[in-house]
């Protein structure tokens, strides 16, 4: 949901420029699929907004040096801390009035940004920085065993759920949300219990790295209980045992055993994960500390060379960093509202279902608000597997180019510059998805025929009637069974007796009618053995293939060309073009083709 609500702001944009990610990870860093990656990338994300954010209340108290407040015996604490940092460093420093100050004023100054005191962009940035906190915090709260912090993180993540379409997630978890919240009321005496230790698990010696139960029963005991075996080997796995129901019991009461023979051994064997004998945090070790300052450096840089979005100076706009576009005042509303409208459907979901016990399941209204991201024009298109895309054409590429021209030694004229279109082709030549701009050739029919005057029609004999052979292919109906009856039904469509051109396409590469078969999309290839060849299936599918078509105008030929068909062609000219050459055929006798 967060990336939901985050598109078209520029975080991706900013992403890409840190080289937190590549453009082929991008999507399931957004949807939160790939969980590692994404979570590296909005935690480094948040650690470069906290220090610009930081930064900037720094510049607006007017100050030359950082923390002016303190005194400096409260600087020598923070020196101290920052340099050997204990529990009892850390309590003295927080019990320093000098530091409580300056938490109590920065404190105050976040809760200003929150409310849009500072400007719409500072104000939506901040509520991406709380919601990358809920995320920490929960995780926090599951690695430490904090249980009130951990039903308040479950209570606080439902909002952008229920605005930004997750409706099960929505549902149910505002119901969990609310029973672990109240669990001391309909189960006495569990809070002590979970605060215990009941929904994580240490399964190493470092302080404060537990890991949820669900997820150490699934990496351990779990995974050990399976196998690649399945019905039709040897596997320690369900598959092969669900019918037989002592085995099936067999398996369930010593699952654990198994598991722990296999714990056992594979420390015997040295193959234990170091992470699990480990004393420290993965995160403190000096190399992990280095390398993420240096993804920060790369992010601050990044957000630097788009807009800081705390620095904007238009405080009654919300615009998009990498592009430093406004925003549309229609989309701007439910962009900083989406926080607020989730939080008021899920009230209004616990005081309408939840308190009435009524509706649960009743599907969950849809707000449909609108992002930044619906500022780009979007146009479905059909790729070369037939299958329907979305192109989106994102205007802040204009804007991009704006920036990146001030840039180093460029420094060019923007008068110069805003005479092109600032657009990966002229649109007056194709569109930026490598197509051809193009328009219906009825259109320009009606042009050229605009001063020409009708002409007398010829006598009939004087007529030769010429076929559109690719359109009579498309409006065929009825198709049979296999090619030869195919071609023979394709014959028999024209009046008997009538001389007739029949006339198919050539299909030559980067050609217009090339493109244009391209936009519309092709089939799979199909190999034709010969006319008994059977019809395949999907008809349409077949014809959308180019050189499927180039095989059965070949066949259609060969077929045509049969003395077979000579009886059919007496009296009467043919002509078939087949890849642009034309053949004609006829007979004398009605028994053999020439």
């Amino acid at each position: 949901m967060i990336g939901k609500n985050m598109n078209g702001s520029g975080l991706s944009d900013i992403m890409l420029e840190a080289e937190l990610i590549t453009s082929g990870s991008l999507k399931g860093v957004e949807s939160g699929k790939q969980y590692d990656r994404a979570l590296h990338c909005h935690k480094t994300m948040q650690e470069c907004l906290e220090r610009l954010m930081l930064a900037s209340y720094l510049k607006m108290t007017g100050e030359d040096r950082d923390f002016p407040q303190m005194t400096e015996e409260t600087m020598n604490l923070l020196a101290a801390t920052r340099g050997a940092s204990t529990h009892d460093t850390v309590a003295q420093l927080l019990d320093d009035k000098g530091t409580s100050d300056f938490f109590r004023d920065y404190e105050q100054y976040r809760e200003d940004v929150r409310q849009g005191k500072h400007g719409k962009t500072p104000q939506f940035w901040m509520s991406y920085m709380d919601h990358i906190w809920h995320v920490l915090s929960l995780l926090y709260a599951v690695k430490a065993n904090d249980f009130e912090l951990y039903a308040q993180c479950l209570l606080a993540m439902p909002d952008l759920f229920f605005s930004f379409g997750g409706q099960n997630y929505a549902r149910y978890l505002t119901f969990f949300g609310l029973f672990i919240a109240n669990i001391e009321l309909s189960h006495p005496g569990s809070t002590e219990l979970l605060k215990q230790g009941a929904f994580s698990v240490a399964r190493s010696f470092i302080p404060g790295n537990r890991c949820a139960v669900d997820k150490t029963m699934e990496e351990t005991f779990m995974r050990n209980a399976k196998s690649k075996g399945g019905a039709a080997a040897a596997g320690a796995g369900l598959t092969g045992i669900a019918s037989n129901y002592p085995a099936y019991q067999k398996w369930v009461r010593t699952t654990h055993q198994r598991t722990k023979y296999m714990q056992v051994t594979m420390n015997m064997a040295g193959m234990t994960k170091d992470s699990e004998l480990d004393t420290q945090h993965r995160d403190l070790r000096p190399t992990e500390v280095t390398r993420s300052e240096k993804s920060v450096a790369r992010t601050l840089a990044a957000v630097e060379s788009f807009t800081n979005p705390f620095e904007v100076h238009d405080k009654e706009k919300l615009i998009m960093l990498s592009s430093g576009a406004t925003v549309p005042a229609e989309i701007e509303k439910d962009v900083l509202r989406a926080e607020a409208a989730g939080r008021s459907e899920k009230e209004k979901f616990i005081t309408e279902r939840l308190e009435t016990g009524e509706h649960f399941f009743e599907p969950v209204k849809r707000l449909k608000l609108k992002v930044m991201a619906d500022t780009s024009k979007r146009v479905t298109l059909k790729s070369t597997q037939n299958k329907l895309t979305e192109y989106k054409h994102q205007g802040n590429v204009a804007f991009q180019l704006l920036v990146k021209s001030q840039e180093g030694d460029l420094n060019m004229d923007l008068k110069e510059l805003m005479t092109y279109q600032l657009t990966p082709v002229p649109y007056s030549l194709g569109t930026a998805d490598s197509y051809l701009a193009k328009t219906d050739k009825s259109a320009a029919f009606h042009y050229l025929t605009k001063t020409v005057e009708d002409a007398v029609p010829p006598p009939v004999d004087e007529t030769l009637m010429i076929i559109d052979g690719n359109a009579t292919f498309h409006a065929m109906q009825q198709v049979p069974p296999n090619f030869r009856q195919i071609c023979q039904k394709l014959y028999d469509m024209v009046p008997p007796e009538t001389d007739f051109v029949f006339s198919t396409d050539m299909y030559q590469d980067c050609s217009v009618k090339s493109m244009e078969r391209k936009r519309r999309g092709s089939g799979d290839k199909i190999i034709l053995k010969g006319d008994s060849t059977k019809r395949p299936a999907d008809w349409k599918a077949f014809l959308a293939n180019e050189d499927n078509k180039v095989q059965f105008i070949k066949l259609l030929l060969d077929v045509w060309s049969k003395d077979s068909f000579a009886e059919k062609h007496k009296e009467r000219n043919v002509v078939l073009v087949c890849e642009g050459q034309a053949f004609k055929l006829s007979s004398a006798d009605g028994r053999k083709t020439e």
